[in-house]
């Protein structure tokens, strides 16, 4: 008797938190009553009307359980190793509830773009995360920016779910649960394509000997709001280069920068005299969408088959955008699995230094990478590629999104990020993108990367929106490096991009236009 009152104690729920989190991982909730006759219910997802916080809070916080109990349970297996004696406490029979089994499903199905993995309160002082999910509304759903839906979700529900997953939402008492969805048609046949997407043959890279030592170098970081996308031009008497590091143009929240980017490219055919305008190469640092989406929406009368894409084509992504935009490139250009260059000296390129990773990094172990040595990383920011350019003796660093747990793996930094002529600031200028607690080169303790960089000689370009989601631009991030934007220049006039000149380090705004 002993060990089954000590069992139940186990699966007793406690608090407001622990109640959120049964309701998050759509557990069998079991709700027991003193005062009214008849039998005792257990819930099933989707939970009825009578699944509150607010019954549960006048019954277990309020009433210290005086008035009944809650209890979870994975399912009713586990319910029935218990119920014996609960039946024998509670002097009433448990039986499931009728109306749970009637609540009406959705049939939206959303993928879980991007977690916005910086915390705030609301007026309740309870704990919210922002989630982004881009809607697939029907089975052959047509692809709009206006899919993309932001929502401020409580955190013990975010720590449910996981960015690159598809789910059905559900609103409960208030909030929003998410059920996984991967058999759903719709995600099976996004599950398939991303499938064939990372195991298509690719060619093997060229082997480079150009190092770019006598070319003049411009770069331009364009305001796509919260989102990356620079180019760098590369210019001698032979001739114009140019590459594309990123090529986000759709803010989440202030939508589509598509006319910046084209603002840009008619400026730099104007500047450098080109008869027609092409993109060269183009470097992916992480398939988030804010990283990629002008490729299939900005750029691609400017890609031809000759342009070279290096992505890490083994990290799984199924979402529809990313599988639309890599069966582009596929059609239209040459994809270079980086993963060949990281992984063989061989391939190694001339004029760039990939300081993160070391190795491939891929989202899921399976039986292909049996005898692989590789790292697995959920997280896509924290599998962004970190590219260091050396053109004309000079470099800058490119640094996606990576985050804190990322910062601390990088180990072939030491005498690089310390003499980098431009940092890229990572993340949008977020706390967590700055954050860094080790340098795996020599052990030593640093607070954040400001501690690596020799703030004397590097210039930091931050491109992001400020106020874009919580905790973005960071405080510390901007005191500690001072950075350039690509949002505004030094007066916060808005600006269409940033260029930079190498040769003299001369850097100069292109303003916004301002509309009669």
């Amino acid at each position: 008797m002993e060990n089954f009152e000590k069992q139940l104690k186990k699966h007793k729920i406690k608090t407001r938190d622990e109640f959120i989190k049964c309701l998050a991982q759509r557990k069998l909730i079991l709700i027991t009553d003193k005062k009214r006759a008849g039998d005792n219910k257990y819930h099933t997802f989707p939970y009825c009307k009578y699944v509150k916080f607010e019954y549960f809070k006048k019954k277990v916080l309020d009433n210290k359980e005086e008035n009944g109990s809650y209890y979870s349970f994975n399912d009713e297996e586990e319910l029935e190793k218990c119920i014996k004696y609960l039946k024998m406490i509670s002097k009433k029979n448990i039986r499931q509830c009728n109306l749970c089994s009637k609540m009406q499903k959705n049939s939206d199905l959303y993928f879980v773009e991007n977690i916005i993995n910086i915390e705030f309160e609301n007026d309740d002082k309870e704990i919210l995360i922002e989630v982004v999910l881009y809607k697939m509304t029907k089975e052959k759903s047509e692809k709009k920016e206006e899919n993309f839906e932001v929502y401020e979700i409580l955190k013990p529900v975010v720590e449910t779910i996981e960015d690159g997953k598809y789910y059905c939402l559900y609103q409960v008492d208030k909030i929003t649960i998410f059920e996984p969805r991967e058999y759903d048609s719709r995600a099976q046949r996004e599950l398939e394509r991303d499938s064939f997407f990372i195991t298509m043959e690719t060619p093997e890279p060229d082997i480079e000997d150009e190092t770019y030592d006598d070319y003049e170098v411009y770069s331009y970081h364009i305001n796509v709001g919260h989102g990356n996308c620079s180019m760098l031009v590369l210019k001698n008497e032979n001739g114009i280069s140019v590459w594309m590091v990123d090529c986000g143009d759709y803010d989440f929240k202030t939508k589509s920068y598509k006319n910046n980017i084209a603002v840009c490219i008619d400026y730099i055919t104007t500047k450098f005299k080109i008869n027609k305008f092409f993109i060269d190469k183009i470097f992916l640092t992480h398939p988030h969408y804010d990283h990629y989406s002008g490729i299939n929406r900005s750029i691609k009368k400017y890609i031809y088959k000759k342009t070279t894409i290096y992505l890490n084509q083994d990290y799984s992504r199924p979402a529809q955008t990313y599988n639309d935009t890599r069966k582009y490139l596929k059609d239209n250009a040459t994809i270079i699995n980086i993963n060949k260059i990281i992984n063989n000296p061989k391939y190694k390129l001339p004029y760039l230094d990939i300081i993160y990773p070391d190795k491939t990094i891929i989202r899921e172990k399976t039986t292909r990478h049996k005898n692989q040595n590789v790292d697995v990383e959920k997280n896509p920011n924290n599998a962004s590629l970190q590219l260091l350019f050396n053109l004309n003796k000079k470099t800058i660093l490119f640094t996606g999104d990576l985050e804190k747990d990322g910062l601390n793996k990088i180990k072939n930094c030491q005498g690089k990020i310390n003499q980098l002529d431009y940092y890229c600031v990572s993340h949008h200028g977020s706390a967590n993108g700055h954050e860094r607690k080790k340098c795996p080169c020599n052990g030593i303790s640093v607070n954040s990367i400001a501690d690596c960089i020799n703030l004397k000689k590097t210039r930091c370009i931050l491109m992001g929106r400020n106020k874009a989601f919580n905790g973005i631009y960071c405080t510390a991030v901007t005191n500690e490096l001072k950075p350039i934007y690509s949002e505004w220049d030094s007066k916060r006039n808005e600006s269409v991009f940033l260029e930079i000149d190498w040769q003299n380090n001369r850097i100069k705004h292109k303003r916004m236009e301002k509309k009669c």
